[in-house]
């Protein structure tokens, strides 16, 4: 498969610059987010960054619109998730950093192409759209229809709390968690074989998320810093932190 070889070479290139243009539209708002209570609003965002695939890294300056604090930080390194929101600065002590563990490794084995394939085969639905022009150069669009619950069955333990257990939800979700399913994802390959942008859009929790992101660079050297651990604060804390501000005690739980 053309798609399973180029996103095998785009992996053996270990890093990138990325390019990021998204959008995140509301049908209804979300406190956190523009928008009166109830309002209908769409928030533009654009970024700059680096990945280092062989490390499971990158870091990521994002241009937001000025009521959502105009710029925001954001770094994956070590397992971590680090991201600095000035919007939210007033929950988190004067810490600039928000932690979260995401239980990843700290370093990637690049898998085969052979991998690559079996994982496409028994996870998405993949078929070939056509020529198309990225950023001038002439490339292969595809279009893969990847089912996330299978994807997550694959690369999560049954059983694992870490993360066998996601709570982004929409609709028409069929998985082991009932919550996540096929979200399409376009792929563009430029004639050495390499995947120069991405396009995803899907909706989650009333919020419809469209993006691209576009790469170059490939094997240009990376650096990824994370923040000092006295300049960050845990997610996890700030979640309950919040929970007991909105109700009265810990963050609400609902048994199994």
């Amino acid at each position: 498969m053309a798609l399973a070889a180029a996103l095998s070479k785009t992996a053996a290139a270990g890093t990138a610059q990325v390019a990021v243009t998204a959008q995140v539209s509301e049908s209804t708002a979300v406190p956190g987010l523009s928008g009166a209570p109830g309002a209908a609003t769409t928030t533009p965002i654009t970024g700059q960054g680096q990945i280092d695939l062989t490390k499971a890294a990158g870091q990521f300056s994002l241009t937001l619109p000025a009521t959502e604090g105009g710029s925001a930080q954001v770094v994956f390194s070590g397992g971590n998730l680090y991201l600095d929101i000035p919007a939210l600065s007033a929950f988190t002590g004067g810490k600039p950093w928000i932690s979260l563990a995401l239980g990843g490794p700290s370093t990637v084995t690049v898998p085969s192409q052979a991998k690559i394939l079996s994982i496409l085969q028994q996870t998405a639905t993949v078929t070939t759209v056509g020529p198309a022009t990225v950023s001038g150069q002439a490339t292969t669009e595809y279009l893969a229809q990847v089912d996330l619950g299978k994807v997550l069955a694959l690369l999560v333990p049954a059983g694992s709390p870490a993360k066998g257990s996601p709570t982004t939800a929409g609709s028409h979700r069929t998985t082991r968690s009932g919550l996540l399913g096929p979200i399409p994802v376009d792929v563009w390959v430029n004639a050495q074989g390499l995947v120069v942008q991405v396009g995803v859009q899907t909706t989650v929790l009333g919020l419809t998320v469209q993006g691209t992101a576009g790469l170059s660079g490939f094997g240009s050297p990376v650096t990824v810093t994370a923040p000092p651990a006295d300049q960050t604060v845990s997610g996890s804390s700030l979640l309950q932190g919040l929970g007991g501000k909105l109700f009265g005690g810990g963050v609400p739980t609902t048994s199994a």
